[in-house]
């Protein structure tokens, strides 16, 4: 009885639900876990997206105005996250199923992000003229195409004529359309090597597939609005990064 009580939490469950400072504790240790792994996601996409600034700052340049930015960087978070939400998937069976086949998996996805890389850089190779086909034998077929050609420019012209300057971006809707389609393509080819990266961080456990969505995502974001800023302000950089 000489021994004074000393005010104490008896159990586990009375610590969890009795003790405020150990909620507290608790709750920021949480919270601060989860930070860190946000933040390493977010240096981890600026590490392996630091080659997107090469592929997407020419999308960026022909993007006239802040609004035409926002819209092009939309599509390249959008891919980013899908990107890394597959990766997450990937790991996640892959950890459920079997361990032993997460090699397997991963030099699986990077062949295959490979050859489609080289697909589409032989196809843009092709379109810009490095493939040029043979010309055609026969000189009547060259003079119906000569003339067919003329015809459309003349009457291009005619329209011109009777079109007042303000309609005159309308004529640029056929290229803006295939850059708004081009931009989808290389964004989702251009982070196909990321998807390897994400994979093996998220199947080891590292960062939980939550905070690596996340951290991604901002770090996409941070990427494109420096670059587009960039881009936005320095008309020098912009002209430069078009041709």
């Amino acid at each position: 009885n000489l021994i004074p009580k000393l005010p104490s939490c008896q159990t586990t469950a009375s610590a969890q639900h009795g003790c405020p400072s150990v909620k507290k504790t608790m709750g920021k240790d949480f919270a601060a876990r989860h930070a860190v792994y946000v933040g390493a996601a977010v240096v981890l996409k600026l590490i392996c997206g630091a080659d997107d600034c090469v592929w997407l700052s020419p999308f960026l340049a022909k993007a006239r105005g802040a609004a035409a930015k926002a819209k092009v960087a939309a599509k390249y978070v959008t891919t980013v996250v899908l990107i890394t939400c597959i990766a997450a998937g990937l790991a996640l069976g892959i950890r459920r199923i079997a361990a032993p086949a997460e090699r397997r998996a991963d030099e699986g996805i990077g062949t295959a992000a490979g050859v489609l890389l080289v697909l589409y850089a032989l196809y843009t190779a092709r379109e810009d003229g490095w493939f040029p086909c043979c010309p055609p034998d026969d000189e009547d077929d060259e003079e119906e195409e000569e003339s067919a050609v003329a015809d459309a420019l003349t009457k291009i012209s005619a329209c011109c004529d009777c079109v007042a300057d303000e309609e005159e971006p309308l004529l640029k809707t056929a290229e803006e359309r295939r850059s708004e389609r081009d931009i989808l393509v290389v964004a989702f080819l251009g982070t196909m090597d990321d998807l390897v990266v994400y994979f093996s961080v998220a199947v080891s456990g590292k960062i939980p597939g939550v905070d690596l969505v996340i951290g991604t995502t901002l770090g996409a974001v941070a990427l494109a609005f420096c670059v587009g800023s960039l881009l936005e302000f320095s008309e020098r950089a912009s002209a430069c990064v078009a041709k």
